[in-house]
């Protein structure tokens, strides 16, 4: 019993000087650092570059291209590669045009960021992200006619024609989902959130509708009066991606 009582308290100390040696050997002041698989993974993703005439981000999950045409998000996965178009159209606030796209438009690169410059105000820009790339409007100045806006039905609509032979559905949650032909989530164009300089928010679901010509297109109507209210820069920002893990089916 003795024997066993000695070698237990040997363990013991040899436990306790190997922790010390650790602490000692561990971060500035005595911290012991966690091991690789508990430290936080921060995900940092890739860079935008120019091939020809469009810039070109590839990441493990999916694949974005803007060129002079629009935005193009394909969607990876072991079944193959699935494909989203976004052609920007217009920016109308009530019946004044902020802007409309009449021709082919030249995307800028910034690292992690691609940008169309639409007007002197507005910018569409295309950030990436983990899972997808994030859309959003950066408006720097509020709007003329925005002054003395009092009807809650008076909204900014921005509107783009989308490219697609995948399924579509409105979903309260997500925004609009991107299915394959057996109703398989893909990707989804997500909610839209306006922020103003302040931090005030506005959600906003986005819709699917028709141009004249009946191609689909996604239309964002943001509020008028929040509009008015808010302080400037504004960002209307939604993100097109996975913010699902696994897979998931919808029916009808």
């Amino acid at each position: 019993m003795k024997l066993l009582s000695a070698l237990f308290a040997a363990i013991l100390l040899v436990m306790f000087g190997t922790l010390m040696s650790v602490r000692a050997e561990g971060t500035p002041g005595g911290e012991i650092s966690p091991p690789a698989a508990f430290q936080k993974i921060t995900y940092e993703p890739g860079m935008f570059t120019q091939e020809d005439e469009k810039y070109v981000l590839e990441e493990n999950t999916y694949r974005a291209e803007l060129s002079g045409k629009g935005f193009k998000f394909i969607k990876k996965s072991a079944y193959g590669d699935y494909s989203f178009e976004y052609r920007p159209g217009s920016l109308i606030l009530d019946d004044d045009v902020l802007w409309a796209c009449n021709e082919e438009m030249k995307p800028l690169a910034d690292g992690k960021r691609a940008i169309y410059i639409l007007t002197k105000d507005i910018k569409e820009i295309y950030e990436a992200k983990k899972g997808g790339i994030e859309q959003s409007w950066l408006i720097e100045s509020k709007p003329a006619n925005l002054s003395g806006v009092e009807s809650p039905d008076s909204s900014l609509i921005i509107e783009g024609e989308i490219i697609t032979d995948l399924k579509t559905r409105e979903d309260r949650n997500r925004g609009i989902d991107f299915m394959d032909a057996k109703g398989n989530l893909l990707f989804s164009y997500g909610k839209v959130h306006a922020r103003d300089k302040t931090g005030k928010t506005l959600e906003v679901l986005p819709s699917i509708s028709t141009t004249e010509k009946d191609k689909p297109l996604i239309r964002i109507l943001v509020s008028a009066k929040w509009l008015s209210e808010a302080e400037y820069p504004v960002v209307i920002d939604p993100f097109i991606g996975s913010t699902f893990y696994g897979s998931e089916t919808l029916i009808g």
